[in-house]
């Protein structure tokens, strides 16, 4: 690719790799999809490649409903069982703003010290008749 006229090998390098990871999904949902598809199942799950999916995959040995759940951090995605139906839910924005998580995450540090606090007291036998917790 050429910009400003000079070649940019960095610009082409990425496009390259986006090529390539959008190809790997593909295979792996193609794959996983065969797999499900040969052992007789009509549902494969996936998750961890942060592209949430619900949707059939037809092939010539037949069909299954492929879903992944995505990500939390990205998509805000999870896949829900109720009542004998999956749904893949995505939380609303407001949830997974960085302003929400970073709050999260300082009330989940702020149960983290009080756990810790609670577990030294524990630990220093300060509550009578208990045995010391073990180390985690």
């Amino acid at each position: 690719m050429t910009y400003f006229g000079k070649t940019n090998k960095l610009i082409q390098k990425v496009k390259n790799s986006v090529k390539k990871a959008v190809k790997w999904v593909s295979n792996f949902e193609s794959i996983a999809a065969e797999l499900a598809i040969d052992q007789k199942f009509d549902t494969v799950i996936c998750g961890h490649i942060h592209q949430p999916q619900h949707r059939y995959i037809k092939t010539q040995m037949g069909e299954v409903l492929y879903l992944n759940s995505g990500d939390w951090v990205e998509n805000c995605t999870a896949l829900e069982y109720n009542n004998g139906a999956w749904t893949l839910y995505k939380h609303n924005d407001e949830v997974c703003s960085s302003e929400y998580l970073e709050n999260e995450l300082a009330q989940s540090e702020e149960l983290i010290t009080e756990f810790e606090f609670y577990k030294e007291v524990f630990n220093m036998n300060l509550i009578p008749n208990r045995q010391k917790a073990k180390s985690f």
